[in-house]
């Protein structure tokens, strides 16, 4: 390699123009700041990760979880009381290949806050299904009672569009809402977390809510490999960069 590499350039020179070097140095620059910028992403992501795996531990009390520095996951425990006949129908979401819904119900703690908890994802054909059946599946106990989750923000989709609450009876359908939405809807301040709601016994009866909760953001090897895209982007340039700067000697300066 070396002899071929001396062989190839043995009859040129160094000659670099000033704008392909300022474009180099430009594109270069970029692709570089892109590929750390993925790192970046990739290290953040495997926190992310890590913080869900670590949480699933013995729930802590929400006030403690709501004061450390990393709270998303964490599995906190609270008491209280769920509001009454006020809940929220998110629509559009995916699991498994199949669209349905997430249930967002509120829940007044015991300290007067208003937590918003999210009791699990049911088919859309359940929600077009016998009306008497979408009332039994929404239905929930008043009564003062300690529930345990993990804390999570709001799921947002890929393309965010403009969306609003609408001006209706409950139970509200709503396409991917965000907390600023949900407490000018409940006309009161909310905890900018939802709790994701432990799964029922194996034994319960409350089958049709699913509670298969996960990481919903793309893992730390996908940025991985767009960082390594970038890197192998910046090597190609360089590589074009200097076969068109090393140029051939004339006879006149070999002369």
């Amino acid at each position: 390699m070396n002899r071929l590499s001396k062989k190839l350039f043995a009859r040129r020179k160094f000659q670099a123009q000033l704008f392909p070097t300022l474009a180099y140095i430009i594109f270069m620059a970029l692709l570089l700041w892109l590929g750390y910028w993925q790192l970046d992403r990739a290290a953040q992501k495997s926190e992310l990760f890590a913080a869900f795996a670590s949480g699933d531990t013995e729930a802590m009390r929400l006030d403690d979880a709501l004061e450390k520095a990393q709270s998303r996951y964490q599995r906190v425990e609270v008491s209280g009381r769920f509001v009454e006949e006020k809940q929220y129908l998110v629509d559009n979401i995916v699991f498994q290949g199949q669209v349905g819904l997430h249930v967002l119900t509120p829940f007044r703690t015991d300290t007067g806050d208003l937590l918003l908890v999210n009791r699990g994802w049911i088919s859309l054909a359940a929600k077009h299904g016998p009306l008497t059946d979408l009332e039994n599946l929404l239905n929930y106990s008043t009564i003062r009672q300690s529930i345990t989750g993990r804390l999570d923000k709001m799921l947002r989709p890929g393309l965010l569009l403009k969306t609003e609450i609408p001006d209706s009876v409950y139970p509200k359908t709503v396409q991917f809402p965000t907390f600023e939405q949900l407490s000018t809807d409940l006309k009161e301040p909310i905890i900018h977390w939802q709790l994701l709601l432990d799964a029922e016994p194996a034994n319960s009866n409350v089958s049709a809510y699913v509670r298969e909760w996960s990481p919903h953001e793309i893992g730390p090897e996908r940025h991985l490999g767009y960082a390594l895209q970038w890197f192998a982007l910046a090597f190609t340039l360089t590589i074009i960069f200097l076969v068109l700067s090393f140029r051939p000697i004339t006879q006149t300066e070999s002369s």
